[in-house]
C-alpha cells in the first residue's frame, strides 16, 4: 500500500542469526521513527506467512506515525536479550545498504 514510518517510540535492531533479520521493538523512550512498508494481505495470505514466520518473528500490533495501529512484524519477548541496535540508521533497507 506504500511507505509508512512507525511513531517515535521504536527501536531497529539486526537479529543475529544465521540470516540477520530485523527486530522492531517498542520503547518508552530513546527510540526513533522506523520506515518501512505497508501491506494488504488477504487472510488466507497473512495465515500463510504467519506459519512460515521463523522464531523469534512474531506478527502483533504496530503503532505508524498517523495513529493507527497495523499488524507488523516483531520479535517474541526473549529476542531483546540479543542483536544490535541499529535504530540510527532508520530503516532495514538502510541498514543493509551500508
Amino acid at each position: 500500500m506504500g511507505p509508512v514510518k512507525t511513531s517515535p517510540d521504536y527501536e531497529l535492531y539486526t537479529l543475529d542469526t544465521v540470516r540477520p533479520k530485523p527486530r522492531l521493538v517498542a520503547t518508552r523512550s530513546d527510540g526513533g521513527s522506523i520506515a518501512g512498508e505497508l501491506w494488504l494481505l488477504s487472510p488466507a495470505n497473512l495465515g500463510r506467512l504467519l506459519i512460515d514466520l521463523p522464531a523469534p518473528m512474531m506478527l502483533g500490533r504496530v503503532r505508524p506515525n498517523d495513529g493507527r495501529e497495523v499488524v507488523g512484524f516483531g520479535c517474541t519477548p526473549e529476542a531483546p536479550e540479543y542483536g544490535t541496535n541499529i535504530t540510527e540508521y532508520g530503516s532495514w533497507p538502510n541498514y543493509l545498504a551500508v
